[in-house]
């Protein structure tokens, strides 16, 4: 056997051992790597089936020595049940979420008319307090007694000067923040009642709410010729949002007609505000009555129209049934007067607990200032007429400026001051396109138009034939040859 098939067969030899040696190691893999994976998940599941060393559950599910039960269905030691039995005896329990309360706060400016400048008695202001008698429909004094800052529960706030709320007297109950007196409809002091002590129930869970007031507030108008009381306000909130702040309402009928009508009023339930959309907070709710889009009958409200549409409205029916008696419907629905924008109520905001109330912040008025002394000098009229000179400007002169061809300077022609008669049209033309036409000294516009071909003028000079041109030319090529032969050669002699 050669070397060459020697080493042929060595070489085959080894490629079949590595084959061989690769098949295997592909076997192992293929075979061993599943294996491997099924064992570590059987590990995985034997260890978290079983428990620690100190007596719970061994692998086979098996009761511990100590005679204890499986997890699952165990009971601790302590006689309580299992961990999943626990949520079902809190459920047994009281799962009402109301929380009691026995210091709740109202704070309500009612609306803008109700602390609102007036055109007779100073202003219209909030009194704490039920309100005493005056007689008759007139003006209240300080020595009445009537005005009360704080009665009870019951307490008056105006906007202050500079920020906050400060409490009034009989002297400053009219004052503006800005400290000028409210004598206007369109000015305002900013009061509220604020009504303490407040007894109920509050479910932020369900969002319902019973709270009651135990107080009174007199609303007075005209400086005391007509004012109502309204007495142990509650407020109800229902879980769909819903609610209603009542009161008694109380006080004297005046009569803006018959100033000597004046009658004590009997004690009636009346409604001061009805509510949709209200949200419980932590803390309390702030919410704005019912009061656009509210139809009313037989008290007086106007027709709504497009124009009065964004403050058409009014109070609830039974509480504009009561003004009726007081003579102060006007002041709480759209009547059609001027004022009636400023009938819309006013936010309510309840706290729930008066050692932390929701705030409420007065909104700033604007500080006027009276208005500067005039300064107009006082200039005495001139002895004669005064002569006015009109200076004229003069008219620029129209200039009309010629576009030239390429090859031409553009010519520019300025018009004379008088009115020339019209030139002839200067035409700049190249080849057959006319490039300006127009009459001189004129402003007029320029058209185009085409221009004649130009005919070429005749040429009287007579030019040769080419056949003529041919001859002339071979002859004189001709006769040059004739002259070379002619010529004696180099290095020749003559004889």
């Amino acid at each position: 056997m050669s070397s060459r098939t020697r080493t042929r067969q060595t070489t085959t030899g080894h490629t079949i051992g590595r084959r061989a040696a690769v098949s295997v190691v592909a076997a192992l893999l293929l075979f061993g790597g599943p294996s491997v994976a099924v064992a570590m998940a059987a590990d995985s599941v034997r260890s978290a089936s079983t428990t620690a060393d100190d007596g719970t559950v061994p692998d086979d599910g098996t009761i511990p020595d100590d005679g204890t039960t499986p997890d699952e269905g165990t009971t601790p030691d302590d006689g309580t049940t299992p961990d999943d039995d626990a949520g079902a005896d809190q459920g047994a329990g009281d799962s009402s979420t109301s929380v009691a309360l026995d210091d709740a706060v109202l704070a309500w400016g009612i609306n803008t008319e109700v602390s609102s400048g007036a055109y007779f008695g100073g202003c219209n202001f909030l009194s704490a307090g039920a309100a005493g008698n005056t007689g008759s429909s007139r003006v209240w004094t300080q020595a009445d007694g009537f005005y009360k800052a704080k009665d009870g529960n019951v307490s008056i706030r105006k906007a202050g000067a500079v920020s906050g709320w400060v409490t009034p007297t009989w002297a400053t109950k009219c004052l503006q923040p800005d400290g000028k007196t409210a004598v206007t409809t369109a000015t305002s002091t900013q009061s509220q009642v604020v009504v303490s002590g407040g007894k109920g129930t509050v479910d932020p869970t369900t969002g319902t709410a019973s709270i009651t007031w135990t107080g009174s507030f007199a609303v007075v108008f005209y400086g005391g010729l007509t004012y109502w009381t309204a007495t142990n306000p509650t407020l109800t909130v229902a879980a769909d949002g819903t609610g209603t702040l009542k009161a008694t309402g109380g006080g004297y009928g005046a009569d803006r007609v018959d100033t000597s009508k004046w009658t004590k009023l009997d004690p009636t339930p009346i409604t001061l505000a009805t509510f949709t959309g209200v949200k419980l907070t932590d803390k309390g709710l702030t919410a704005t009555p019912s009061y656009l889009g509210v139809a009313v009958t037989g008290v007086g409200q106007t027709e709504k129209t497009s124009e009065n549409a964004k403050y058409w409205g009014s109070f609830p029916q039974d509480f504009m049934n009561f003004q009726q008696l007081t003579g102060q419907s006007t002041y709480w629905l759209a009547s059609g007067g001027s004022g009636d924008a400023r009938k819309l109520p006013t936010p309510v905001t309840v706290s729930y607990d008066a050692a932390d109330q929701v705030e409420v912040t007065p909104t700033p008025t604007p500080t006027s200032s009276a208005p500067a002394a005039p300064t107009n000098k006082v200039t005495k009229r001139p002895s004669a007429a005064p002569t006015v000179t009109v200076t004229a400007t003069p008219t620029a002169t129209p200039t009309a400026t010629v576009t030239a061809a390429p090859t031409a300077a553009a010519t520019s022609v300025t018009a004379p001051q008088a009115v020339a008669p019209a030139a002839p049209p200067v035409t700049t033309a190249t080849g057959n396109d006319v490039v300006a036409q127009g009459p001189v000294g004129t402003t007029h516009a320029i058209e185009a138009v085409a221009a004649p071909v130009a005919t070429p003028a005749p040429d009287d000079a007579r030019h040769l034939t080419t056949r003529e041109v041919w001859l002339l030319g071979g002859a004189l090529w001709l006769g040059a040859g004739a002259v070379l032969v002619g010529l004696p050669r180099a290095g020749s002699r003559r004889r």
